[in-house]
């Protein structure tokens, strides 16, 4: 299989392969998230059979050496979970594909090796997600993807699986690098209301992201269906995601496209996850790159060169000024028209849509859409605002 991720796992395996001691990684932060440890038996160019202690991070599998370790990137190689051929002494195993070169590895019982299996899942870039899903049915269509219902074979549990056609990449490399900036970081990401990115999968045509389900829908459906929320649900609600947002800051990572739609909820409001990560930016300077939905873009990408983490915190405003009004701020007839009156930025709060919101609610929705995003509050300075307090302690 030629993986679209070939030139990915080239780029950083290259200052792999040198030996270090444990101390050593560690200081690099390569030994912080050990996912398992255990022996493996391994093929040398000789023909051999060796074995060797393993450790598998969430990025790299090192092989021991006495005190010394050696490692490889294993974020972009392909992994395909295979039997021993030859099953001398009843191992299965596993096979590593990527550099132009490919290897495998069996564990020493097949208890081992599934979980070997298990943790390589999650981390690496899997084969024959037809061994280990069965598709139900589709539940959504995108401008580059198509999203299943399927159930993980081995535990029952249902997901959302993405499916996006490796054609959308043979343009040029800018969908590619989306895809893989969005795979890095939800990698990067651990939360309970941030969607859960469980592994990736590829075969000759297709690439699949396996995601949390979610089975109540987006939070526009929601609004469509029952309207705005009282104003201490939206509390709760607004106390989460100011939550997710600090998460999300704190590892330099901006969303920008936080909407209604990105925003999957279950039965009660505050039981939501925020999704996709498709426009999403690890960056600890200023972005430039102009993007977002109509709507919710914030100001300052319109008319400044540079923008920060501020930008999330506008979007959120403008979610938190529908849950409390029922209404958008921007509305139009055409998306045109929605982008120009977001461009202009004149947000107001007419009296028969606002009366019943307190004056701290409105203040507090006042704070996140400052046009000027030196004036505006960060998640942390928002969560210290009287509404919160006023509405959540009681």
């Amino acid at each position: 299989m030629n993986s679209i991720f070939s030139d990915v796992n080239r780029r950083t395996n290259e200052t792999e392969g040198f030996w270090h001691t444990a101390e050593e990684l560690r200081s690099r932060g390569l030994l912080t998230t050990v996912l398992y440890n255990g022996t493996l038996y391994y093929q040398k160019p000789n023909g051999t059979s060796k074995n060797s202690e393993f450790t598998l991070t969430s990025s790299h599998l090192f092989k021991h050496n006495n005190n010394l370790m050696k490692g490889m990137n294993i974020n972009w190689m392909v992994f395909k979970s295979m039997p021993d051929p030859k099953n001398q002494l009843k191992k299965t195993g596993f096979n590593l594909s990527g550099l132009h070169k490919e290897k495998t590895y069996t564990a020493a019982s097949e208890q081992e090796s599934l979980q070997w299996v298990k943790k390589l899942r999650k981390v690496t870039i899997a084969s024959n997600i037809e061994e280990d899903y069965h598709f139900i049915k589709q539940i959504g269509e995108g401008a580059y993807c198509t999203i299943y219902l399927a159930q993980s074979l081995h535990s029952r549990e249902k997901h959302a699986v993405k499916q996006i056609s490796k054609s959308n990449f043979s343009g040029g490399q800018t969908k590619k690098d989306s895809l893989v900036s969005e795979i890095k970081l939800m990698r990067k990401l651990c939360h309970p209301n941030i969607v859960n990115l469980h592994s990736v999968y590829e075969n000759e045509n297709y690439v699949y992201l396996v995601l949390d389900y979610i089975e109540g829908g987006d939070l526009l459906a929601r609004i469509l269906k029952k309207g705005q929320f009282p104003e201490k649900v939206a509390a709760k609600f607004m106390q989460i995601m100011l939550d997710v947002l600090e998460h999300i800051h704190s590892q330099n990572i901006i969303h920008r496209d936080i909407k209604l739609e990105n925003i999957l909820v279950n039965e009660h409001e505050w039981e939501f996850k925020l999704g996709d990560f498709g426009l999403a930016v690890q960056s600890s300077g200023p972005c430039q790159v102009k993007c977002g939905s109509p709507g919710y873009i914030a100001p300052e990408i319109f008319t400044k060169d540079s923008y920060d983490s501020k930008v999330d915190i506008f979007s959120v405003g403008i979610i938190l000024y529908i849950l409390l009004s029922g209404k958008f701020p921007f509305p139009g007839s055409s998306q045109e028209e929605v982008l120009e009156a977001n461009r202009v930025c004149s947000v107001t709060y007419p009296e028969k849509y606002w009366k019943m919101i307190s004056k701290e609610g409105i203040q507090f929705v006042g704070r996140m859409l400052n046009t000027n995003p030196r004036f505006r509050v960060s998640a942390s300075q928002a969560k210290l605002l009287p509404w919160l307090s006023k509405y959540l302690s009681a």
